[in-house]
């Protein structure tokens, strides 16, 4: 594979989670992605063309991350919120029981 196709895979991989925006999609891809970018190192000729796909591996990369983040902290409130709904409705179980 060279570097031309190994930046198409990784663009796809991030186009693919960004446009379905589950987080176990991209876990699926990390290992894949990892050995994508090593396959990706700039070293010898850059072309044109080549230095384009990168720059649009860098913006994707950086929407991909912010998704990350989104989702996690989406994920994080709605396991407080959970939580907090237990929670009151197990403190109002144990007033009932008192009252």
């Amino acid at each position: 594979m060279n570097k031309y196709e190994v930046g198409k895979r990784i663009i796809d991989i991030y186009n693919l989670f960004l446009n379905t925006m589950k987080a176990e999609l991209y876990l699926q891809h990390e290992e894949e992605l990892d050995e994508l970018y090593e396959l990706l190192q700039l070293d010898g000729e850059v072309t044109e063309s080549l230095l384009e796909l990168y720059k649009e591996i860098l913006i994707l990369n950086q929407q991909v991350a912010q998704l990350l983040q989104q989702l996690q902290s989406t994920n994080r409130k709605m396991q407080q919120v959970s939580y907090n709904s237990y929670a009151q409705a197990t403190d109002s179980y144990f007033m009932d029981k008192k009252g």
